[in-house]
């Protein structure tokens, strides 16, 4: 996967700096400068005795070429501040939200307190302040200044942190082409179709960049996204399209990206470096929720059938049999991927036993199978490409 990773990066390093206004040179110099989750801090190479690192590894440049890259939406708010020019400084900020969301899981994972002051303190107050209509350049000019003393502590935390996993580029690099699908919504709220089709062109033409990194993680991710791609394209065609009718497909595009960017985002979050391949643990782990798919599908069957109490029964295999054995519930807790599983597993549960609105059933079943797929990935997504995962994976299924 490192050769299709490279294709992409290229492009979506170039992406991110151009709608900063930067070329890579500008950037690469190093000069100054469906959201927090409280994972394990990256591995420290000084605490178990082995030398920091003294030199960026290639993942860290480009952490740290596309983490200078925002910088400058920042410092030119601040220029323009400092001259009275609120304008000035409301075209600047425009720009700041775009690049921090595309980059934003380096801090996250990296310092949590970091990446909420600049969130939820710093940024949060800024928008605040700029939104105002008579807001005082003087008033704002303090804000802006203490963003940019947090974001340079924020380079500098990428520049002498230990090394984190290639993954995170990939997450980088899937939020960045994100980015024009994120402003389709307002648009359309706004009934300007000619915007909103714009933003939608430039998002699929970044899809194209990053799609095969869906694909190898989840055909299906990868399918339904181009699927709810196509019936945007097709409904623009359509002679007189409206934002009512726009909305709703929009938001299955968002959706199914969302669910594939959640895949790569937890193989990333949950990588241990200390680790050179998977362990035997984790994939009969993964096994063992192979198995609780196997289940919830027998019992959607079965319940798309009228057999309520085979699809319960099933349901409660995977839930209360399956799911709790020591085999699937310890290292699933101990990656802390348990939480979220079980509630879906639980929602399943609530609504197979009885006969019910079958969008309602078949909504709650393909949402406990999507999160068993992202317990996955937490579990042996790290060596994804590694091809004797898969059929270790599969002998460790319950058949």
């Amino acid at each position: 996967m490192v050769a299709v990773r490279s294709v992409y990066r290229n492009g979506l390093v170039l992406l991110a700096l151009a709608a900063a206004g930067l070329s890579v040179g500008a950037c690469a110099g190093g000069g100054p400068g469906p959201e927090p989750q409280a994972d394990p801090p990256p591995p420290n190479p000084a605490a178990s005795g082995a030398a920091a690192p003294t030199t960026l590894t290639s993942t860290q440049s480009k952490e740290l070429t596309l983490v200078n890259a925002v910088r400058p939406s920042i410092s030119n708010t601040v220029a323009a501040l400092e001259k009275g020019d609120m304008s000035g400084a409301r075209t600047a900020w425009a720009t700041y939200d775009p690049l921090w969301n595309g980059i934003e899981v380096y801090i996250n994972y990296r310092s949590l307190p970091i990446y909420q002051d600049l969130e939820n303190n710093w940024q949060a107050r800024i928008n605040t302040a700029l939104a105002t209509p008579d807001a005082k350049a003087a008033d704002v000019l303090p804000l802006a200044q203490s963003l940019l003393a947090k974001w340079d502590e924020a380079v500098k935390l990428v520049e002498t942190g230990p090394a984190i996993t290639p993954l995170f580029d990939d997450v980088a690099d899937i939020r960045i082409a994100r980015q024009p699908l994120r402003q389709v919504p307002a648009a359309l709220t706004a009934n300007d179709l000619t915007k909103a089709k714009a933003l939608f062109t430039a998002f699929t033409e970044n899809w194209a960049k990053v799609n095969g990194l869906f694909r190898v993680r989840s055909a299906e991710a990868y399918t339904e996204t181009e699927a709810a791609i196509a019936a945007v394209n097709s409904a623009w065609a359509k002679a007189s399209p409206t934002a009512a009718q726009l909305t709703p497909l929009v938001a299955v595009v968002s959706n199914r990206y969302g669910y594939g960017q959640n895949l790569v985002t937890t193989a990333a979050r949950k990588a241990d470096l200390s680790k050179t391949t998977f362990s035997n643990e984790d994939v009969q782990a993964a096994g063992g929720v192979r198995g609780i798919q196997a289940e919830l599908q027998a019992s959607m069957t079965a319940w798309s059938a009228g057999i309520y109490t085979e699809a319960a029964a099933r349901s409660d295999k995977a839930s209360k049999i399956l799911f709790a054995s020591n085999t699937v519930a310890t290292p699933l807790k101990a990656k802390a991927l348990d939480a979220a599983l079980k509630i879906a597993l639980d929602n399943y549960a609530a609504v197979a036993s009885a006969a019910g609105d079958s969008a309602k059933v078949s909504t709650a079943n393909k949402a406990a199978l999507e999160a068993c797929e992202i317990a996955i990935q937490g579990l042996v997504g790290q060596f994804w490409s590694d091809p004797k995962l898969a059929s270790a994976v599969a002998s460790a299924t319950p058949k």
